[in-house]
């Protein structure tokens, strides 16, 4: 299947997910757990594997409940009871790194961690489901009330914007971050196409396109 990127269209194909879930046939696998790419590299599967961009948690709310700055986020999570929109643990990296937050939170705030598990509400939206009214899950949980606020990848402020000019995206603070690591792996059977494909996302353009998008490149030269 032809990918395109930064104007190359490659004769390869690329996976995005989870390890266990890469079939014979992939030539690139990414994800936002550099974790899973290792784990296909320890496996013999790949032949080789890098970090290709880093991202954010940011606290996604409606302006009225939105704190002034990334030191206001915890106080928001836990003023008012609220409820707190989270992606699931062990099936979406998003919810992984939600769980690695809490547990930094407890340290910071002792007590604070139970509170925020207490108030998470999944929200999953599986092959199959409905498609969203509002063209996302986390928006429709807010608008129908079932959450007051939700934990996101900063990368999606753009799209969220576009979606509902109303919410306001806060990034968390640096004592409170837990990455995330996004992760590439160029598996052992790849097609040539494969490597450049990854060398394309590595490279300055590629990097630039990352950052567009609301990512943080790792391999963007120094300004001049």
């Amino acid at each position: 299947m032809p990918f395109r990127f930064a104007r190359l269209t490659l004769p390869c194909l690329l996976a995005a997910g989870f390890a266990t879930q890469v079939s014979a046939q992939v030539d690139v696998f990414t994800s936002a757990d550099i974790g899973h790419a290792a784990k296909l590299l320890a496996d013999g599967r790949a032949s080789v594997t890098v970090m290709f961009a880093r991202n954010e948690l940011c606290l996604l709310a409606p302006a009225a409940r939105a704190p002034a700055g990334p030191a206001g986020v915890l106080d928001a999570l836990l003023a008012d009871g609220a409820k707190i929109g989270v992606s699931p643990a062990r099936i979406d990296p998003l919810g992984d790194y939600t769980v690695q937050f809490f547990d930094i939170a407890d340290r910071l705030k002792p007590g604070s961690g139970q509170t925020l598990r207490s108030r998470a509400v999944v929200l999953d939206n599986p092959p199959g489901a409905p498609p969203s009214p509002s063209g996302d899950y986390y928006l429709d949980a807010l608008r129908d009330g079932r959450i007051a606020l939700a934990i996101v990848y900063c990368s999606g402020k753009g799209r969220y914007s576009g979606l509902d000019h109303g919410l306001v995206m806060t990034p968390f603070p640096p004592e409170l971050a837990t990455g995330p690591q996004y992760g590439l792996a160029v598996m052992k059977d790849a097609r040539p196409e494969g490597f450049l494909l990854a060398l394309s996302i590595l490279s300055p353009p590629g990097q630039k396109i990352l950052a567009a998008n609301g990512f943080k490149p790792v391999t963007a030269p120094d300004a001049r």
